[in-house]
């Protein structure tokens, strides 16, 4: 049997009618009564351990209201959810695919407008840069379907060949995709995923790319000096706090420990150079690039280092790869005495699969 794990809860609403109406919690229960037989039927299981906890979205729908940020809107005729993803939230990866020219643009807005009654969404984008002689577009494009694939968790919208309201006979939109799990946290912290990408007038591709994606899984460490068992934990995590000015990132290892017997911490390895592709990030140092490591208040974890460091990072799916060497001293907590040195492997996505 699988089980799902890491990530949780859902994120706030602010409420324009003083109350959610009954309508609105009955089709949520409905919604959460056909999720939990279609999983049931699959032979999955919910595991709701602690805030980690996965398909947060359904599963806490009636105090979250499908969790998403922004607004909602109860009338009698629609039950309207805003969304937003925005600023320093996101910036875009712009593909000319006439001359091959990448470019990039910050602070793009994407406003998406759910219409959970007729399963429509509206989506308004603002600061829009195609090259350097158009920018500061705004679209407005024509409602589409969307749908909540229970395999993925994500609510997902899509089109072709779409025309923009305020841009009609200028440009097409040649493909849309949006895909979203705005409900999702990941140790108490609120941490949704957008998926955003299209084509305009069959030319220009662009992808929004996260600033800060945060991926579950679990963490492999094995002892080189064959003093400690090998290792594993699923309590771990990672964030890319990427600085798309200069493409470099600060790396969290977020509640990592290598041995059993090894204290909890969190590692961060700062302004590693980083590969934006089309498809994600990648990091690959050289063998002889040792980083400090670092507490998450900047204080450095002195003596304790990490080399040949590598991490692949897929957007669309989220599966990402970490891999390097790890020299921990006594310094945490008086676990190794002498330094200790970890061969440490993470697999992780935005959500984690676990056998049974």
């Amino acid at each position: 049997m699988h089980k799902f794990r890491k990530a949780g809860a859902c994120e706030g609403l602010r409420f324009h009618s003083s109350e959610i109406s009954s309508p609105l919690i009955f089709a949520l229960s409905r919604i959460i009564r056909t999720f939990v037989a279609s999983i049931t039927h699959k032979k999955l299981q919910l595991d709701f351990i602690m805030i980690k906890k996965i398909f947060p979205l359904l599963a806490t729908a009636v105090i979250g209201t499908l969790g998403f940020t922004s607004c909602l809107d109860v009338t009698d005729e629609r039950q309207d959810v805003t969304l937003t993803y925005a600023g320093e939230l996101c910036f875009n990866r712009i593909t000319d695919l006439e001359s091959g020219d990448v470019s990039y643009s910050l602070n793009p807005t994407y406003n998406m407008l759910f219409d959970q009654i007729g399963n429509k969404v509206t989506v308004d984008m603002s600061n829009i840069q195609l090259s350097t002689m158009f920018s500061g577009l705004a679209f407005k494009l024509p409602e589409i379907d969307y749908k909540y694939n229970s395999e993925t968790a994500f609510f997902e919208a899509s089109g072709k060949d779409l025309t923009p309201q305020n841009a009609a006979g200028s440009y097409v939109f040649s493909h849309f995709s949006l895909k979203t799990i705005p409900g999702r946290i990941v140790q108490s912290t609120q941490a949704p995923v957008y998926l955003i990408n299209f084509t305009l007038n069959n030319r220009y591709r662009i992808t929004a790319f996260p600033v800060a994606p945060v991926l579950v899984g679990e963490l492999n460490a094995s002892n080189v000096n064959g003093d400690t068992e090998p290792f594993r934990t699923t309590d771990s995590y990672l964030t890319l706090r990427v600085f798309p000015e200069r493409m470099s990132a600060n790396i969290v290892i977020g509640a990592s420990k290598f041995a059993s017997d090894m204290m909890t911490t969190d590692f961060v390895v700062k302004d590693v150079p980083l590969q934006c592709t089309d498809s994600g990030y990648t990091i690959s140092l050289p063998a002889d690039d040792i980083r400090q490591l670092y507490y998450t208040n900047d204080k450095p974890f002195e003596g304790c280092t990490v080399s040949n460091l590598a991490i692949s990072f897929d957007l669309e799916s989220g599966a990402t790869t970490l891999t390097g060497i790890f020299d921990v001293y006594n310094r945490l907590g008086d676990d190794f005495d002498p330094a200790q040195t970890f061969d440490v492997k993470m697999s992780l996505s935005y959500l984690f699969l676990v056998e049974n």
